[in-house]
């Protein structure tokens, strides 16, 4: 898949997870982060909550693995690659008791 066209559905990707996380929280934000241009397992989409309960019930109740995964089925995502991407649920809350995302996910 040419780098461009796996960039549009990654952004695809990425719009549709925030539009499904915000029917129940309207301030999350979703990125993403990787080499998924080398190989297309190392993606990673991350949900950025407020707090620490919400990124707790959105995680676990509100939004399964599973429908997230038919997110980059529907999306056309690579199907080898499907089984290596990660989708990270964290909260401002937490990231900033370590004073910064970044660390917080190191």
């Amino acid at each position: 898949m040419p780098n461009f066209r796996l960039w549009l559905v990654i952004r695809r990707i990425k719009r549709e997870v925030r539009r499904l996380a915000r029917l129940y929280y309207p301030d999350v934000e979703v990125s993403s982060f990787g080499v998924p241009h080398i190989d297309p397992r190392h993606l990673v989409i991350l949900i950025l909550t407020k707090t620490d309960e919400e990124r707790d019930r959105l995680g676990r109740e509100l939004i399964p693995y599973e429908r997230l995964r038919a997110v980059l089925v529907q999306f056309s995502y690579p199907a080898d690659a499907i089984p290596g991407v990660r989708f990270v649920f964290e909260s401002r809350e937490t990231a900033g008791y370590g004073g910064d995302l970044y660390h917080s996910l190191k």
